[in-house]
Protein backbone atom coordinates (compact mmCIF):
# COMPACT_ATOMS: atom_id res chain seq x y z
CA UNK A 1 0.00 0.00 0.00
CA UNK A 2 1.48 3.66 -0.73
CA UNK A 3 -0.13 6.04 1.34
CA UNK A 4 1.87 8.62 0.03
CA UNK A 5 0.30 8.54 -3.38
CA UNK A 6 -2.82 7.82 -2.26
CA UNK A 7 -2.40 11.13 -0.42
CA UNK A 8 -1.55 13.17 -3.21
CA UNK A 9 -4.54 12.04 -5.76
CA UNK A 10 -6.79 14.08 -3.72
CA UNK A 11 -4.89 16.96 -2.22
CA UNK A 12 -5.49 19.05 -5.29
CA UNK A 13 -9.20 18.77 -5.27
CA UNK A 14 -9.07 19.34 -1.12
CA UNK A 15 -7.19 22.79 -1.32
CA UNK A 16 -9.83 24.26 -3.61
CA UNK A 17 -12.35 22.08 -1.25
CA UNK A 18 -11.18 24.02 1.28
CA UNK A 19 -11.57 27.62 0.50
CA UNK A 20 -14.81 26.98 -0.95
CA UNK A 21 -16.36 24.74 1.53
CA UNK A 22 -15.93 27.74 3.79
CA UNK A 23 -17.57 30.42 1.50
CA UNK A 24 -20.94 27.91 1.80
CA UNK A 25 -20.29 27.32 5.03
CA UNK A 26 -20.27 31.54 5.90
CA UNK A 27 -23.22 31.31 3.43
CA UNK A 28 -21.41 32.98 0.54
CA UNK A 29 -21.84 30.65 -1.93
CA UNK A 30 -24.84 27.97 -3.07
CA UNK A 31 -22.87 25.21 -4.00
CA UNK A 32 -20.06 23.08 -1.93
CA UNK A 33 -17.33 23.15 -4.35
CA UNK A 34 -13.42 21.39 -3.85
CA UNK A 35 -10.33 24.45 -3.59
CA UNK A 36 -7.49 22.61 -3.61
CA UNK A 37 -5.47 20.50 -4.36
CA UNK A 38 -7.82 17.37 -2.30
CA UNK A 39 -5.65 15.28 0.48
CA UNK A 40 -6.94 11.89 0.52
CA UNK A 41 -5.79 7.98 0.71
CA UNK A 42 -6.69 4.67 -0.95
CA UNK A 43 -5.53 1.90 0.42
CA UNK A 44 -4.83 -1.65 -1.73
CA UNK A 45 -5.30 -4.73 0.00
CA UNK A 46 -5.56 -8.60 -1.07
CA UNK A 47 -9.55 -9.03 0.62
CA UNK A 48 -9.62 -12.75 -0.06
CA UNK A 49 -6.20 -12.99 1.94
CA UNK A 50 -7.24 -10.38 4.77
CA UNK A 51 -10.56 -12.84 5.33
CA UNK A 52 -8.39 -16.22 5.45
CA UNK A 53 -5.96 -15.35 8.02
CA UNK A 54 -6.42 -15.45 11.65
CA UNK A 55 -6.40 -13.32 13.93
CA UNK A 56 -2.97 -13.01 15.17
CA UNK A 57 -2.68 -12.64 11.77
CA UNK A 58 -4.55 -10.15 11.48
CA UNK A 59 -2.78 -7.67 14.07
CA UNK A 60 0.35 -8.56 12.52
CA UNK A 61 -1.11 -6.73 9.39
CA UNK A 62 -2.87 -3.97 11.28
CA UNK A 63 0.35 -2.78 12.40
CA UNK A 64 1.27 -3.28 8.69
CA UNK A 65 -1.02 -0.74 7.70
CA UNK A 66 0.36 1.70 10.28
CA UNK A 67 3.98 1.34 9.00
CA UNK A 68 2.48 2.09 5.75
CA UNK A 69 0.79 5.23 6.30
CA UNK A 70 3.63 6.39 8.72
CA UNK A 71 5.56 6.69 5.34
CA UNK A 72 3.47 9.89 4.23
CA UNK A 73 4.81 12.80 5.85
CA UNK A 74 1.48 14.20 6.52
CA UNK A 75 0.34 11.44 8.25
CA UNK A 76 3.41 10.84 10.65
CA UNK A 77 2.59 14.79 11.77
CA UNK A 78 -0.92 13.30 12.54
CA UNK A 79 0.78 10.87 14.64
CA UNK A 80 2.59 12.40 16.51
CA UNK A 81 0.31 15.63 17.30
CA UNK A 82 -3.22 14.00 16.65
CA UNK A 83 -2.69 10.60 17.75
CA UNK A 84 -6.86 10.50 18.28
CA UNK A 85 -7.22 10.99 15.08
CA UNK A 86 -4.53 8.90 13.31
CA UNK A 87 -6.19 5.90 15.10
CA UNK A 88 -9.46 6.74 14.15
CA UNK A 89 -8.25 6.97 10.35
CA UNK A 90 -6.42 3.67 11.10
CA UNK A 91 -9.63 2.10 12.16
CA UNK A 92 -11.15 3.10 9.18
CA UNK A 93 -8.78 1.88 6.71
CA UNK A 94 -9.27 -1.81 8.60
CA UNK A 95 -12.56 -1.79 8.03
CA UNK A 96 -12.81 -0.75 4.47
CA UNK A 97 -10.65 -3.56 3.86
CA UNK A 98 -12.73 -5.43 5.82
CA UNK A 99 -15.90 -4.47 4.09
CA UNK A 100 -14.04 -4.46 0.81
CA UNK A 101 -14.32 -1.44 0.02
CA UNK A 102 -13.39 -0.22 -3.49
CA UNK A 103 -10.67 2.50 -4.35
CA UNK A 104 -12.94 5.27 -4.71
CA UNK A 105 -15.07 4.45 -1.38
CA UNK A 106 -11.54 5.30 0.29
CA UNK A 107 -11.24 8.26 -1.51
CA UNK A 108 -14.51 9.57 -0.45
CA UNK A 109 -14.63 8.35 2.87
CA UNK A 110 -11.19 9.72 4.23
CA UNK A 111 -10.82 12.81 2.40
CA UNK A 112 -13.64 14.39 4.72
CA UNK A 113 -10.69 13.20 7.57
CA UNK A 114 -7.77 15.17 6.48
CA UNK A 115 -10.06 18.20 5.32
CA UNK A 116 -11.15 18.27 8.54
CA UNK A 117 -7.80 18.24 10.41
CA UNK A 118 -6.20 20.69 7.68
CA UNK A 119 -8.70 22.54 8.20
CA UNK A 120 -8.77 22.77 11.95
CA UNK A 121 -5.28 23.71 12.03
CA UNK A 122 -5.15 26.36 9.64
CA UNK A 123 -5.84 29.14 12.70
CA UNK A 124 -3.12 27.86 14.72
CA UNK A 125 -0.57 27.95 11.20
CA UNK A 126 2.37 30.37 10.92
CA UNK A 127 2.26 33.27 7.77
CA UNK A 128 4.97 31.09 6.13
CA UNK A 129 3.66 28.06 5.85
CA UNK A 130 0.25 29.39 4.41
CA UNK A 131 1.95 31.16 2.13
CA UNK A 132 3.89 28.27 1.55
CA UNK A 133 0.45 26.31 0.88
CA UNK A 134 -1.16 28.65 -1.50
CA UNK A 135 2.22 29.01 -3.64
CA UNK A 136 2.54 25.63 -4.36
CA UNK A 137 -1.40 25.38 -4.85
CA UNK A 138 -0.62 28.52 -7.62
CA UNK A 139 2.20 25.92 -9.00
CA UNK A 140 -0.87 22.75 -9.57
CA UNK A 141 -2.64 24.89 -11.10
CA UNK A 142 -0.07 26.18 -13.44
CA UNK A 143 1.36 22.96 -14.36
CA UNK A 144 -2.55 21.37 -14.86
CA UNK A 145 -3.26 24.17 -16.73
CA UNK A 146 -0.19 23.54 -19.10
CA UNK A 147 -1.31 20.47 -20.28
CA UNK A 148 -5.16 21.89 -20.60
CA UNK A 149 -7.61 24.30 -19.28
CA UNK A 150 -10.21 21.27 -19.44
CA UNK A 151 -7.58 19.15 -16.71
CA UNK A 152 -7.30 22.46 -14.25
CA UNK A 153 -11.15 22.63 -14.25
CA UNK A 154 -11.47 18.81 -13.56
CA UNK A 155 -8.71 19.46 -10.67
CA UNK A 156 -10.43 22.40 -9.01
CA UNK A 157 -13.88 21.15 -9.75
CA UNK A 158 -14.32 16.87 -9.25
CA UNK A 159 -17.87 17.41 -7.83
CA UNK A 160 -18.83 19.05 -11.15
CA UNK A 161 -17.05 16.72 -13.59
CA UNK A 162 -15.31 13.26 -13.85
CA UNK A 163 -12.92 12.37 -11.32
CA UNK A 164 -9.14 11.96 -11.96
CA UNK A 165 -6.39 10.30 -10.30
CA UNK A 166 -4.06 13.54 -10.00
CA UNK A 167 -1.07 11.39 -8.90
CA UNK A 168 -0.29 10.67 -12.79
CA UNK A 169 -0.41 14.05 -13.89
CA UNK A 170 2.26 15.66 -11.33
CA UNK A 171 5.88 14.82 -11.50
CA UNK A 172 7.81 13.65 -8.86
CA UNK A 173 9.47 16.29 -7.23
CA UNK A 174 6.23 18.46 -7.67
CA UNK A 175 4.60 15.36 -5.65
CA UNK A 176 7.32 15.46 -2.92
CA UNK A 177 7.09 19.27 -2.75
CA UNK A 178 3.56 18.88 -1.97
CA UNK A 179 3.77 16.15 0.73
CA UNK A 180 6.27 18.38 2.29
CA UNK A 181 4.71 21.75 2.35
CA UNK A 182 1.22 20.69 3.99
CA UNK A 183 3.21 18.03 6.63
CA UNK A 184 5.21 21.38 7.87
CA UNK A 185 1.97 23.90 7.91
CA UNK A 186 0.46 21.00 10.43
CA UNK A 187 3.56 20.19 12.20
CA UNK A 188 3.69 23.87 13.09
CA UNK A 189 0.90 24.45 13.46
CA UNK A 190 1.23 22.40 17.10
CA UNK A 191 4.91 24.08 17.76
CA UNK A 192 5.79 27.02 20.00
CA UNK A 193 5.34 29.33 17.37
CA UNK A 194 1.65 28.30 16.67
CA UNK A 195 -0.20 31.56 15.40
CA UNK A 196 -3.13 33.40 17.77
CA UNK A 197 -5.89 34.78 15.71
CA UNK A 198 -7.23 38.38 16.72
CA UNK A 199 -9.83 41.08 16.73
CA UNK A 200 -7.84 43.33 14.42
CA UNK A 201 -6.52 40.38 11.84
CA UNK A 202 -10.13 38.97 11.15
CA UNK A 203 -11.15 43.17 10.59
CA UNK A 204 -8.50 43.31 8.35
CA UNK A 205 -9.04 40.21 6.76
CA UNK A 206 -12.22 40.71 5.38
CA UNK A 207 -11.57 43.39 4.15
CA UNK A 208 -8.71 42.16 1.68
CA UNK A 209 -11.36 39.56 0.81
CA UNK A 210 -13.53 41.61 0.22
CA UNK A 211 -11.19 43.72 -2.09
CA UNK A 212 -10.02 40.82 -3.93
CA UNK A 213 -13.78 39.93 -4.61
CA UNK A 214 -14.16 42.82 -6.39
CA UNK A 215 -10.93 42.75 -8.74
CA UNK A 216 -12.47 39.46 -9.70
CA UNK A 217 -15.55 40.59 -10.76
CA UNK A 218 -14.07 43.73 -12.51
CA UNK A 219 -12.35 41.62 -14.52
CA UNK A 220 -14.42 38.60 -15.61
CA UNK A 221 -17.62 40.46 -14.55
CA UNK A 222 -20.57 37.68 -13.92
CA UNK A 223 -18.14 34.67 -15.02
CA UNK A 224 -16.56 35.51 -11.20
CA UNK A 225 -19.65 33.26 -10.05
CA UNK A 226 -18.09 30.09 -11.65
CA UNK A 227 -16.20 29.87 -8.28
CA UNK A 228 -19.37 29.39 -6.74
CA UNK A 229 -21.32 27.43 -9.25
CA UNK A 230 -18.50 25.73 -11.25
CA UNK A 231 -21.17 24.08 -13.67
CA UNK A 232 -21.12 27.46 -15.18
CA UNK A 233 -17.20 26.81 -16.15
CA UNK A 234 -18.44 24.03 -18.65
CA UNK A 235 -17.26 24.86 -21.93
CA UNK A 236 -15.08 27.47 -19.94
CA UNK A 237 -12.40 25.58 -18.59
CA UNK A 238 -9.69 27.81 -19.66
CA UNK A 239 -11.32 30.64 -18.18
CA UNK A 240 -12.44 28.58 -14.95
CA UNK A 241 -8.83 28.33 -14.10
CA UNK A 242 -7.54 31.47 -14.53
CA UNK A 243 -10.11 32.76 -12.26
CA UNK A 244 -9.07 30.85 -9.40
CA UNK A 245 -5.18 31.91 -10.28
CA UNK A 246 -6.02 35.18 -9.82
CA UNK A 247 -7.83 34.29 -6.91
CA UNK A 248 -4.87 32.81 -5.72
CA UNK A 249 -2.57 35.84 -7.15
CA UNK A 250 -4.50 38.64 -5.81
CA UNK A 251 -3.99 36.87 -2.34
CA UNK A 252 -0.35 36.48 -2.42
CA UNK A 253 -0.05 39.66 -3.94
CA UNK A 254 -1.11 40.93 -0.33
CA UNK A 255 1.89 41.23 2.64
CA UNK A 256 2.41 37.69 4.24
CA UNK A 257 0.46 38.61 7.18
CA UNK A 258 -2.45 39.72 4.92
CA UNK A 259 -2.17 36.71 2.62
CA UNK A 260 -1.86 34.25 5.46
CA UNK A 261 -4.92 36.32 7.17
CA UNK A 262 -7.51 35.85 4.50
CA UNK A 263 -6.83 32.46 4.08
CA UNK A 264 -7.54 31.02 8.08
CA UNK A 265 -10.63 33.23 8.04
CA UNK A 266 -11.53 31.30 4.54
CA UNK A 267 -10.72 28.46 6.16
CA UNK A 268 -11.64 28.55 10.04
CA UNK A 269 -15.03 28.79 11.44
CA UNK A 270 -15.44 32.41 12.52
Amino acid sequence: MDFTRIYLAGVSAMVVFLVFDAFRRKGWISHKTVYSVVIVFVVLWNVGDFYRVKVNRQQQNIKGIEAQMLRTPILAVIKKYDPESFDKMKEKVTRMIADNKNQQNYIDDLQNDIVTIQRKRYKFATNKDIVSVLRINMEQLAYAKGISGELCYRILYPEASVSINSVKIFPEEMKSKILSVHAEMIKNSYGRQKHTVTDDELFRARGDFANILNKLRMKYGSDTEIIYDPKRGVGKYKLACEINQDLLSYMLALPNENSAGVARMLMSSY
